[in-house]
């Protein structure tokens, strides 16, 4: 489900690939965020617009963090560090790797630039969330 809401946000809303992993999951769990909260992730796009860290990926940690982070922020939040470190291994695992120069020759297209990535990412996500309680 959350892979086909973000790429609705990606082919037909002009979403970079942070941006529609975030605003599908803000979409289908109802996360509350607003268009200002839905910026922060804006400049993970495109590997952070230099081909790092994997937009996607960084938008599903983004996601983690909305729904795991309790009141006294990421130091505060018991297992929070493990949790997203395995997130990211689960992504590298489903991509070969969380650096978007090296992602994206392997996925990408002229015609739907990323969307295999994004859709990769928000399936990883979605069975990430499910697997350790975080989705109702």
């Amino acid at each position: 489900m959350l892979a086909e809401i973000a790429k609705k946000y990606y082919l037909e809303k002009g979403a970079n690939c942070s941006e529609a992993v975030v605003k599908a999951a803000n979409e289908a769990y109802g996360l509350g965020l607003d268009e200002q909260a839905l910026k922060l992730v804006s400049g993970f796009g495109g590997g952070c617009g230099c081909g790092d860290l994997c937009g996607a990926i960084a938008g599903a940690l983004s996601v983690l963090s909305v729904l795991s982070v309790g009141p006294n922020g990421a130091h505060g939040t018991e297992g929070f560090g493990p949790l997203c470190g395995d997130l990211v291994k689960q992504c590298k695992q489903q991509l070969g790797s969380t650096d978007c120069a090296e992602i994206k020759p392997k996925f990408a297209s002229p015609e739907t630039r990323c969307i295999r990535t994004v859709e990769i990412a928000a399936e990883t996500l979605e069975a990430y969330l499910k697997e350790h309680g975080k989705l109702a």
